[in-house]
């Protein structure tokens, strides 16, 4: 017997929901000021979006990669689910993965209400509120992203069902998460962006097991 490759369209969902998310904000001009800053940040930042061919275009990129890290929450499950008797964390990380996902998208429409409406007036404040809903979301994230890798560190870790370098990282990554959202108008986000290396790192791992050759075992004869 040997063990199942995944599909590699599975394998590579990781890889394939980072890079979208990031040529989805090249194209649509980069990503929403930050939590500091001012009314007159955003209200200038809203004066050079543009609901055009690229906005749309970045959009949908960014939305395709979210998508995308849905399967990766189900690919990921499918892995720790080998290595964890209970099924319990295993069972959390797909569940997280499931959240954060939902949140990110939840985000979008308020940040695509404000691009959407600005040359109309929009009020600066209520401008203002649309880009920080959007931005309070992202770091909403960051915990319950913390959730997902934790569970997933303790089946690395316990299982090997993944290298332990990434358990490890898991493992680390959930802490600065979890210490940094609180603080995330005074510190850099160091947490999500080792996130991104931690999903990268173990879609490239899973794609490298799934073009791999299985030998297959020939049954034993009487």
């Amino acid at each position: 017997m040997h063990e199942r490759p995944l599909p590699l369209a599975a394998a590579l969902s990781g890889l394939a929901s980072i890079v979208l998310l990031f040529i989805g904000q090249a194209f649509g001009g980069g990503g929403s000021p930050d939590l500091n800053a001012s009314r007159a940040t955003i209200t200038d930042w809203l004066a050079r979006q543009h609901a055009d061919a690229a906005t749309y275009a970045g959009g949908t990129l960014e939305l395709l990669g979210i998508l995308a890290m849905v399967v990766f929450a189900a690919t990921l499950w499918s892995v720790l689910r080998g290595g964890d008797d209970s099924d319990v964390f295993a069972a959390t990380a797909f569940g997280a993965g499931l959240v954060s996902a939902a949140v990110k998208l939840a985000s979008g429409p308020a940040v695509f209400a404000a691009v959407w409406r600005h040359d109309e007036g929009l009020n600066p404040q209520l401008g203002a509120v649309l880009v920080d809903m959007n931005n309070v979301s992202f770091v909403l994230t960051w915990t319950i992203d913390a959730v997902m890798l934790a569970a997933a560190a303790t089946v690395i870790l316990r299982a090997n069902v993944l290298p332990r370098w990434l358990g490890w990282l898991a493992a680390a990554t959930s802490v600065i998460l979890i210490a940094s959202a609180p603080a995330a108008d005074l510190v850099p986000p160091v947490g999500i962006l080792l996130t991104f290396v931690w999903i990268v790192g173990t879609s490239v791992v899973l794609t490298r097991r799934t073009l791999r050759p299985h030998a297959r075992v020939a049954p034993a004869h009487a």
